[in-house]
């Protein structure tokens, strides 16, 4: 099959009998608007050290795996991160004047932490949304001092002192 090419004696630009191209250095767009336009690199592996501006990633129904070797940092300017599941939104993740916000986007679904403990998965909070965030210990609740009624702080449990505790009112 013959190839079209340069060559330097390294091979350096190879365009095989089909259409494929290779590069051995890489592939510089001196564009002015720096574009490719629709590039397909089916199931290819994009090395970069530098960055790569997209709008848009499609896949192909497997899954897309983030992997570096020092952090993955995510900066939405916008301040939120919205998490679907086939083009619905289930939860997001969002930024509102400094404050972190979970919210769990599909109705009266809860909003459970779990972990590993000794081997099992457990589930050691659940937020009922379904009842207005009614909160669900799986074990038990420490508190340092006091429990206060909101909007009545003078109506509290208070753990005072060894083994005893009170209620005021």
């Amino acid at each position: 099959t013959a190839n079209i090419g340069y060559t330097d004696g390294d091979n350096a630009i190879v365009i095989a009998d089909g259409g494929g191209i290779t590069a051995a250095n890489g592939i510089t767009s001196t564009a002015a608007s720096n574009t490719f336009g629709a590039t397909s690199f089916n199931d290819a592996d994009i090395t970069n050290v530098g960055s790569i501006a997209l709008d848009t990633i499609i896949n192909d129904g497997t899954d897309i795996t983030l992997d570096s070797g020092r952090n993955i940092i995510f900066d939405a300017d916008g301040g939120d991160f919205t998490f679907k599941d086939g083009g619905t939104t289930q939860f997001q993740l969002q930024n509102s004047s400094g404050d972190v916000q979970l919210v769990n986007n599909t109705q009266d679904k809860d909003i459970k932490f779990m972990g590993d403990d000794g081997g099992s998965t457990i589930t050691a909070l659940t937020l009922d949304m379904s009842d207005a965030g009614s909160a669900f210990f799986n074990n038990d609740i420490y508190v340092p001092d006091q429990i206060i009624h909101t909007g009545d702080t003078d109506t509290y449990m208070q753990f005072h002192g060894a083994d005893s505790w009170r209620v005021v009112t």
